[in-house]
């Protein structure tokens, strides 16, 4: 039996608030209840808004027994918060699943957020995103923020993962492989990859070597909270200062090799005061050049 119900927003861990909002609306139009079934799920949200949760769970349990959707998922609700019943997640999972099989969107979200989590001991994060979706596909926006936030965890466990690899690559000498795994994690946006590419850079290893590169990379960790960089800034910084200099006097000059770098400066204060407009300029200049990561940069500053 397929039907949606009026029903709030349901926001784990207050599940149950969801059975009382419904409440009003069962007894204000009883045409909804026609069936057996129906007669029992709105004597259920009476006797629990009446805080009789065993004689709602009775209720709910009988008419779940019918294949009542609607039925399932209160009964999983109750077995979910332990109201009328002693708390039993494993028997939440099996009433939200049988709702959630019949197209029920609120059942699909619990049981995912139930396998998100792993609150009964067996997280399956697959089995989560199928649900997430299914939700989703039927407009429920908590479920599609959710498939979001678990697109970005898969992201961000894909960066420690290549950090990781990365930093065996380098122990192993093989640098190349190194700067390649760390180059795909910083694309991430993870810090700890930008700090490994930047001393790849410093120290010439699977790279020609770049200061001023290095320095940026050490910058970009730095700014993702990443304080191991912060010296490695410093230390970076001082041995490029007399090049800044350089740098602007080449671009100055027409080079176009150096527009890129002198908007890098201009942008994070190396060797120059920060001036958002200044880097804008030269990085323009560069991205009009055919520069893509001038392009890039440029985007990510809000420049279209």
């Amino acid at each position: 039996m397929k039907y949606m119900r009026p029903a709030a927003i349901i926001a784990l861990p207050l599940l149950l608030s969801v059975v009382c909002s419904l409440q009003v609306q069962a007894e204000s139009d009883s045409s909804l209840f026609g069936t057996e079934a129906e007669r029992l799920v709105s004597r259920g949200l009476r006797h629990y808004n009446n805080q009789d949760y065993g004689a709602a769970f009775r209720c709910f349990r009988q008419a779940a027994e019918t294949g009542d959707a609607y039925a399932q998922y209160n009964l999983g609700l109750c077995y979910h918060k332990g109201e009328g019943v002693e708390k039993n997640l494993r028997e939440a999972k099996k009433w939200y699943r049988k709702a959630a099989d019949q197209g029920y969107v609120y059942a699909q979200y619990c049981l995912a957020e139930l396998r998100h989590r792993g609150e009964d001991g067996e997280k399956d994060v697959s089995e989560a995103m199928r649900w997430y979706h299914a939700a989703a596909v039927q407009g429920y926006e908590p479920a599609k923020e959710a498939l979001r936030n678990l697109e970005n965890e898969k992201e961000l466990s894909q960066a420690d993962d290549l950090v990781s690899k990365g930093k065996t690559f380098l122990d192993n000498q093989e640098y190349h492989d190194a700067v390649e795994c760390f180059r795909i994690a910083a694309q991430m946006r993870n810090a700890q990859a930008m700090y490994y590419l930047g001393l790849c850079y410093e120290k010439g290893l699977g790279v020609d070597k770049n200061p001023l590169a290095a320095q940026t990379y050490y910058g970009d960790a730095l700014a993702l909270g990443y304080k191991d960089a912060e010296k490695a800034w410093e230390r970076a910084f001082r041995k490029n200062e007399k090049k800044y200099r350089q740098i602007l006097q080449y671009a100055r000059q027409g080079d176009s090799r150096f527009y890129i770098y002198v908007g890098r400066m201009y942008r994070d204060g190396y060797g120059v005061e920060r001036d958002a407009e200044k880097a804008r300029y030269w990085l323009r200049k560069a991205a009009g050049k055919g520069d893509r990561d001038a392009q890039r940069e440029l985007r990510e500053m809000g420049d279209e």
